[in-house]
């Protein structure tokens, strides 16, 4: 299959505060020992380009925005890339902060946070590299679906090295279903992400996830593609925070726990 030959098209930016006592053109350099990394452990997996994110959006993420959104990502981008991977350095030795981020353009759905922390200049760049292999989110496509059987394919899945720093889909992986439609141009026009619903792996052949539907609404996925659309799923990953469960009463719009 093409698909799982197809690299993302990767923008990833790099946003270093002025205030770290990082000693100048550290930026620079930290974009070059990126670009090592990502040669040597990610390969063909992404067409990776680094990009100077506006101002708009860069004081925002060093603000502590934990998340991009289509109001402040250049027009441009989202034609040119399929992946938006952030990261932000902040601090100094001997704790600075890097935090990361991946906003997947095709489904337009932010990633959670990645927080880590490095105690010295010289091991900035590795852990970086780390931290944004973890914020990484891999796409998947919807192939087949057979009552609650449903067959998926991933991207660029024989481009990416054994051994990489990225998220290994398992058994047990967890990728939420989400639909593009498109107009006549391949432009999107609206994206569902289906609620009460996920995919649970049970078996990975290669680039071919088998996977089980749980779902509270009736076929939530087509067996046949409806018009101009995509079924696709984004590989969940648990936020690195506590989750908070609200319960409202049907009728009550204030909480009542």
């Amino acid at each position: 299959s093409v698909w799982e030959r197809t690299p993302y098209r990767t923008a990833i930016i790099l946003i270093v505060a002025d205030n770290t006592d990082l000693p100048s053109q550290a930026d620079v350099r930290l974009q070059n020992e990126l670009e090592i990394q990502i040669d040597a452990h990610i390969g063909g997996a992404w067409n990776a380009v680094f990009e100077t994110p506006p101002s708009e959006m860069r004081e925002r993420l060093l603000g502590g925005e934990d998340r991009l959104s289509m109001d402040f990502i250049p027009e441009e981008w989202i034609s040119q890339y399929d992946k938006l991977l952030w990261i932000v350095i902040k601090g100094g030795a001997p704790r600075y902060s890097i935090r990361a981020g991946d906003f997947d353009v095709q489904t337009q759905t932010p990633s959670p946070v990645i927080d880590a922390r490095s105690s010295h200049p010289g091991a900035l760049a590795i852990q970086s590299f780390r931290t944004l292999c973890l914020a990484f989110t891999p796409l998947a496509r919807v192939e087949e679906v057979e009552e609650d059987q449903v067959g998926l394919r991933l991207r660029a899945a024989s481009l990416i090295p054994k051994n990489s720093p990225l998220r290994d889909v398992t058994s047990g992986s967890m990728f939420q279903p989400i639909v593009r439609y498109e107009d006549r141009e391949g432009n999107v026009r609206r994206i569902d992400q289906l609620d009460w619903t996920v995919l649970k792996v049970e078996a990975v052949r290669a680039a071919q996830l088998e996977c089980v539907l749980y779902t509270g609404m009736r076929s939530p996925l087509s067996a046949r593609r409806r018009g101009r659309s995509q079924q696709l799923a984004l590989m969940m990953v648990p936020p690195e925070r506590p989750s908070v469960i609200t319960l409202h009463g049907f009728r009550d719009p204030f909480p009542i726990l």
